[in-house]
Formats: C-alpha cells, structure tokens, sequence
C-alpha cells in the first residue's frame, strides 16, 4: 500500500482493522457478548486504527518529508528522540524491578532473611496480596512472593516471623514457620 502512494498510517489503520472486523470475528464476538458489546468492539477498533494510523503519519512525516527536502541530518525530530528515549528508560527500569524480585531480595549487614511456605496461591493477584500483607509487618524490607514455588522470601531487620505467618493467614492463605531465618554479617 506504501509503495502504491498510502501513507504508512493508513497502511496500519487497515493492517488493524482487517483482522479485527472479519466475518469469523463479528458473528463470535456478537453471538457471545451481544449486539452492544460488538458496537461498541467495532467502534474501538476503529478509533483505534485510525487514532494509531494519524498517531504514525505524525512521528513519520519528518522521515518521509526528508527525502524531499535534502536537508537536515536527523531521521526523527527532537521531541521524538526524547519520548522514545524515556519510553526506552521505563521499559529497562521495568525489566530490572522485575528482575530483582525474581531473584529474590538482598540481605544487607545486619538483616535477617527468611523463607516461609506459603500454600493457596493461585494466581498473581495472590502473589500481591501476600507481598503487601508482609510488606506491612514492621521491620519487614521486602518480600518476594511465588506463586509457583509456593513461599515468600522476607528480608528485614527486627522483624516478628511469627507477625509474618499472621499476616499471610489474615489474608486468607496457609503459612508455614520459616525454617531458613538467617542474619547476615
């Protein structure tokens, strides 16, 4: 479409809305939601895909115009460059949060850490619950919760363990005593 002379939102406006708006995708979405619900769907998509198409001929009209005008050195302009730039620091600060509650928290000089069973999580909405619940407890730093090992990892300086299975059961979840409760050096 590009090629032939559309602008490349318009290119994505129907990149979007073809699969959104088929046939399959209208007769499911009517039958199981309901004529409303499938207004209001086919409405949004198409909001959306032109919203998104406007949106891209925007931050695009710098590059395509460049090769017009042969001047300028940049691709993107100045405003551009700076959103993306702290969309790119948000997704990297995002992935190292992340990250380090996968891993677990650190123990500094002077705190303890413990690893408390933890059974009746289903889900993440679970795993937050129980981190706040801890997190709650005086003393208490932080908590990595999961789910899927089925425990929490407490780290913190002076804080009550038995407070923490307390805590863990005020919320509606089985708690066992940690058998790990360490101090670090």
């Amino acid at each position: 479409m590009i090629a032939k002379g559309a602008s490349p939102g318009a290119a994505l406006a129907f990149l979007v809305t073809g699969p959104a708006t088929n046939a399959a995708t209208i007769a499911t979405v009517w039958r199981v939601l309901g004529r409303k619900t499938t207004i209001v769907y086919l409405l949004s998509v198409a909001a959306c895909a032109v919203g998104a198409g406007l949106l891209l001929d925007y931050v695009t009209f710098d590059i395509l115009h460049l090769k017009e005008a042969h001047h300028g050195h940049e691709l993107l302009s100045q405003h551009v460059e700076m959103v993306s730039a702290v969309v790119l620091l948000g997704v990297l600060a995002h992935a190292l949060i992340r990250r380090q509650k996968r891993t677990g928290p650190t123990i500094a000089a002077g705190e303890e850490k413990s690893t408390l069973t933890i059974n009746g999580m289903t889900c993440s909405k679970c795993e937050e619950t129980v981190t706040r619940a801890i997190e709650g407890i005086p003393g208490v730093r932080t908590a990595s919760v999961s789910r899927a090992k089925g425990n929490a990892v407490v780290a913190g300086k002076g804080y009550d363990a038995e407070a923490v299975v307390k805590a863990v059961e005020s919320v509606g979840y089985e708690a066992q005593e940690p058998q790990d409760h360490r101090t670090a050096r």
